[in-house]
């Protein structure tokens, strides 16, 4: 059989091959079966701190004018909550208790190494791309949020205006790998609490490896920005303010190029060293507001706490 390689980097910049890893074992197991073999676990205790609103707003007016120049047209710019936690196995039962449990569209994904209290778990609504044995290639624009009682998001101008330029910055990255990418009609999505604009595409795509693909869409603009070169750049000066660590970066795995499957790492918990931390984005375009943006990422951290069973 042929084996599965996973792929969890450390850092959302910097993808090299080093982050594919091989298990021994790889096993397939039906959702109920898996929740009845790990049981209700243990419900951890948090005391999150805030999210620093004062960085945030420094990072916001440092997008607002580098779009006010025509340096960039979007930059994702993001925060983190935090509690201390010295995580157990019994912690990790009751989240992924939590996650299997949840009826939200999305792919539950994960790694842990209890003996040095690192892991992540998530439920992300957002597929970097799949490939299938038939050569068909698929990934999605995702971006565009509200509440999903909120405002109808397929009538605002600026959650269009932001959606298209993920768009446009798949078409770009995809460019190179020659073949026709269909795009499917955009449409609101209910994850949740939350709803955001979707659209999905597709292309045939000739043998390549996964690698070569990963690097070329990662970050797409519903991470990272548009254009890609420049807004690394500042997502690189805001790491040094707020290191990000794997927050936003690809999550999956490949039996073999024909077959694959990669997420992106959001609406996740990241355990590292006895932290916990709990992270969220928004898209920064030329109309928006900060109190908007600032609720945004809060409705975002909140739908991520009621499905960890943390509220």
């Amino acid at each position: 059989s042929q084996q599965t390689r996973w792929f969890s980097p450390s850092d959302f910049q910097n993808l090299s091959p080093s982050d594919f890893f091989l298990f021994e074992h790889n096993e397939q197991i039906a959702r109920a079966e898996l929740m009845q073999n790990i049981g209700q676990g243990e419900q951890p205790k948090l005391n999150w701190k805030p999210a620093d609103s004062t960085l945030f707003a420094e990072h916001f007016s440092s997008v607002q004018k580098s779009i006010a120049v025509g340096e960039v047209q979007k930059v994702v710019p993001y925060v983190f909550e935090r509690s201390n936690l010295e995580l157990k196995a019994g912690h990790i039962r009751y989240f992924l208790h939590r996650l299997l449990s949840s009826q939200t569209h999305g792919h539950i994904f994960g790694h842990w190494d209890l003996a040095a209290g690192k892991a992540v778990l998530g439920l992300t609504p957002e597929i970097l791309f799949r490939t299938s044995s038939d050569e068909l290639f698929q990934t999605m624009a995702l971006a565009g949020t509200a509440a999903s009682d909120g405002h109808s998001l397929l009538q605002d101008s600026k959650e269009i205006a932001e959606h298209q330029l993920v768009i446009a910055g798949l078409e770009d990255s995809l460019a190179e790998f020659g073949s026709r990418l269909n795009k499917g009609d955009t449409f609101e999505w209910q994850v949740g609490a939350l709803k955001h604009l979707r659209t999905d595409l597709e292309m045939k795509l000739k043998q390549t490896n996964s690698l070569s693909l990963l690097q070329a869409l990662h970050p797409t603009p519903a991470l990272g920005g548009y254009p890609k070169s420049r807004s690394l750049e500042l997502l690189g000066r805001f790491q040094l303010d707020l290191p990000r660590g794997s927050f936003g970066a690809p999550f999956g795995l490949e039996r073999s190029f024909a077959e694959s499957l990669f997420v992106v790492q959001i609406r996740c918990l990241i355990f590292n060293n006895s932290e916990v931390l709990l992270g969220s984005g928004c898209g920064v375009v030329k109309d928006s507001e900060l109190s908007k943006e600032w609720a945004e990422l809060e409705r975002k951290r909140q739908s991520v706490k009621k499905g960890f069973g943390l509220i």
